[in-house]
C-alpha cells in the first residue's frame, strides 16, 4: 500500500519525497537481508502458527506506525515489520509447491501470487483512498485492520502444517554457492532493481510528472492490481508449457512498456497512460512469477 502514498507521508511528517521513500527502500533493504536467513531459521516452524504471528505483528506495527508523529518511528515501525515479510512469502510459496507434483509447481506459485495480487487490488487502492481522505494515519489504520481480518481468517481456517524437520541450515547454505543460483540471483536483482525503480513510485510519477491526481491515481492502481492477476494466472500457465521462451521474452516486453511510460509520461494524454500503467500491472504479474521461477529451478532442493 505504501507505493500510492508516498505523497502524504511526504506531507504529513514534512520531509522530501526521497526521504519518504525510505518506507519502500528501507522495508525491501531488510528484506533483501533478511531473505537470506530468516525462510531457513522458520522452516521448522509449523506453518499456521508462523502465518498468524507475523500477521499479528505485521498489524501491531502498522497501528503502530499510525500513531506516531515522529517520521524515524514511523519508519522503524516499518522496517520492524519487514524482518516478518520473508518467513510469510517464502513459506507461502513452498507450502504451494509442496502440495503438487514437482511439474506443477510453478502452476501451484503462480497461484499464490495470484493471492497477493489480489492483495495488491485491495491494499493498494484503499491504502490510497484512506490517505487521500485522512492522511497518512488513515492509511496505516487501514493496512493493520486488513491485516487483523488476515491474521483471524488464518486462525479459524487454515490447517495445522507442521514445517520440516529435516531442514539443515548447513546444508541450505552450502546451495548459495552453486553457479546457477549465483546467476540467478543476479538476474533477479538486476531485474527487480530496474522494475522497482518505477513500480515503487508509480503513484508520485503519475501525480507529478503526468498530473494525473485524485481517484484517477487510485481508478489507475486499481486497474494495474486487476491486470496483475490476470499477468501471474497467465505466467503460470507459460511457465509450465514454454518456459523458456517465456523468462527471455518477457523482460524484453516490460523493458518496452517502462519505456512507452517514460516517452509519453508528459503527452498530456491520461486515458493512455492509463492504460500503459494497467499492462504495468499486467507485468508486474509475469515479472512476480518468473522471478520465483528463477530462483525455484535453480535449488529445488
Amino acid at each position: 500500500g505504501f507505493v500510492g502514498i508516498l505523497p502524504q507521508i511526504a506531507s504529513y511528517f514534512n520531509v522530501t519525497l526521497d526521504m519518504a521513500g525510505l518506507f519502500i527502500s528501507g522495508f525491501s533493504f531488510v528484506i533483501m537481508i533478511g531473505s537470506l536467513v530468516i525462510p531457513l531459521i522458520v522452516g521448522k516452524c509449523n506453518r499456521k502458527h508462523l502465518f498468524v504471528l507475523v500477521l499479528l505483528f505485521m498489524s501491531i506495527f502498522s497501528f503502530a506506525g499510525g500513531l506516531t508523529h515522529n517520521f524515524y518511528v514511523a519508519l522503524a515501525c516499518r522496517i520492524i515489520s519487514a524482518f516478518f515479510y520473508p518467513a510469510y512469502i517464502s513459506i507461502a510459496f513452498t507450502v504451494a509447491g509442496e502440495l503438487v507434483d514437482p511439474v506443477d509447481a510453478p502452476r501451484a506459485v503462480s497461484k499464490v501470487v495470484m493471492g497477493f495480487s489480489a492483495g495488491e487490488i485491495l491494499g493498494l487502492p484503499i491504502c490510497t483512498f484512506f490517505a487521500n481522505h485522512g492522511g497518512y494515519p488513515m492509511a496505516m489504520f487501514a493496512l493493520g485492520f486488513l491485516n487483523l481480518v488476515s491474521c483471524i481468517v488464518t486462525l479459524l481456517f487454515f490447517p495445522s502444517i507442521e514445517g520440516h524437520v529435516d531442514v539443515n541450515f548447513k546444508n541450505q547454505l552450502k546451495l548459495s554457492r552453486k553457479p546457477i543460483l549465483i546467476l540467478s540471483a543476479i538476474g533477479v536483482a538486476v531485474f527487480s532493481t530496474g522494475f522497482c525503480l518505477y513500480y515503487n513510485y508509480a503513484a508520485s510519477f503519475l501525480q507529478i510528472i503526468s498530473h494525473i491526481t485524485g481517484e484517477f491515481i487510485t481508478f489507475t492502481l486499481l486497474l494495474g492490481g486487476v491486470m496483475s492477476i490476470v499477468g501471474s494466472w497467465l505466467t503460470g500457465r507459460l511457465l509450465v508449457k514454454i518456459p523458456g521462451k517465456t523468462v527471455i521474452v518477457a523482460p524484453v516486453v516490460i523493458c518496452i512498456n517502462l519505456a512507452l511510460l517514460l516517452l509519453f509520461a508528459t503527452s498530456g494524454n491520461m486515458i493512455f497512460m492509463i492504460v500503459l500503467s494497467a499492462l504495468f500491472g499486467f507485468f508486474e504479474g509475469v515479472f512476480t512469477n518468473i522471478i520465483q521461477y528463477w530462483i525455484i529451478t535453480a535449488i529445488p532442493q
